[in-house]
């Protein structure tokens, strides 16, 4: 006679599940693009800006460069221009003007009679524009073009 078979193998326990995939990093927060540009009169070292959070005051941006740009928190915002004279970017020495853009769509813009510092020309707004359901007062229209001779 033939030994007897030996028993059959345990099968091997499951597999235990997969662990689930890591979480996905929180979104990052939406932000709006402050776009700040400046063409300066004859005297572009007498203009500085300064784009400051509110009401805290930070700064987010600031310098006497002709072009700017930052992505913003939700919030509220001051753009400030100076002009160490005072006289202004236009139109007395030259046909300069500021733009203040928040997401491609314009808030600011001027030139003429901007205040020496600590005054200087501010305007407030929020971003989104429409975080408080108004916008800013729509901007001036740009300088009429000087008498031809």
């Amino acid at each position: 006679p033939s030994p007897p078979s030996p028993p059959p193998s345990p099968s091997p326990p499951p597999a235990p599940p997969a662990a689930p995939p890591p979480p996905s990093p929180p979104p990052s927060p939406p932000c709006s693009v402050v776009s700040v540009r400046i063409t300066p009169d004859d005297f572009p070292h007498e203009v500085s800006w300064k784009l400051v959070e509110r009401p805290a005051g930070a700064v987010v941006l600031s310098g006497r460069e002709t072009e700017g740009e930052a992505c913003v928190p939700p919030g509220k915002y001051a753009f400030t221009i100076y002009d160490d004279y005072g006289d202004g970017i236009c139109c007395a020495y030259g046909r300069g003007v500021y733009e203040v853009f928040v997401d491609g769509e314009l808030i600011a813009r001027g030139g003429e009679n901007i205040p020496m510092p600590p005054d200087g020309e501010t305007t407030r707004f929020a971003a989104p524009l429409d975080l408080n359901g108004t916008k800013p007062n729509p901007p001036p229209p740009p300088p009429p073009p000087p008498p031809t001779p």
